[in-house]
């Protein structure tokens, strides 16, 4: 938590934002199974610890090589599913696919479920706590919402500096386009031109 005034420097680590409105789980299935798997593939996750079972879909394969003690080998497959609101990442989870003959496939060993996405956010500059908005544990924020503000007396100087600048220079161009103007004769009513001199 930052106190109002308090400094804060470049680069330091605020918050770490999750989204929790999905969750992921990687597991290993035997290389048996590699051509029953796919990506969008319908799942069902069970978390034991909620007693509930969620509908889920494959979003990733990895072929990658791990081998069990057993010998075998094995390839990642992530699974995702919604919260509904109650589950956190760490959780034990096990995820049961259907291969084509209808038979199950399981995986070699459960896992634990995983925020879907993880986000570090760091501050771009230094300067004193003006604002901590809704910087606070387990606050929901949504996207583009400002969760720390920072002030700079440097920076608030060098914008004041350009806006007298810029008003300056707008008064500079009126009186210029003003000035222009006596450089041209005007018709000051409709008519037609009787006589040129």
């Amino acid at each position: 938590s930052c106190e109002p005034e308090q400094e804060v420097g470049k680069d330091i680590l605020v918050a770490t934002l999750v989204n929790d409105k999905k969750l992921k789980l990687s597991l290993y299935f035997s290389y048996a199974y590699e051509n029953e798997i796919h990506k969008g593939q319908a799942v069902q996750v069970t978390v034991p610890t909620v007693m509930r079972t969620f509908d889920g879909w494959v979003e990733d394969i990895h072929k990658v090589n791990y081998i069990s003690p057993e010998g075998a080998t094995h390839f990642e497959v992530v699974i995702v599913f919604d919260n509904p609101g109650t589950l956190t990442a760490e959780m034990d989870a096990a995820a049961v696919l259907t291969a084509s003959d209808g038979t199950d496939i399981y995986p070699y060993n459960n896992g634990k479920t995983e925020f879907y996405e993880e986000r570090e956010i760091k501050t771009k500059a230094g300067g004193p706590v003006v604002n901590q908005g809704n910087l606070l544990n387990y606050a929901d924020v949504k996207e583009g919402e400002v969760l720390l503000t920072l002030g700079s007396e440097t920076i608030e100087a060098d914008i004041r500096a350009k806006n007298e600048q810029i008003e300056t220079a707008q008064q500079d161009l009126t009186k210029a386009e003003e000035g222009l103007q006596n450089f041209n004769a005007v018709a000051p009513i409709d008519g037609q031109v009787f006589s040129c001199t």
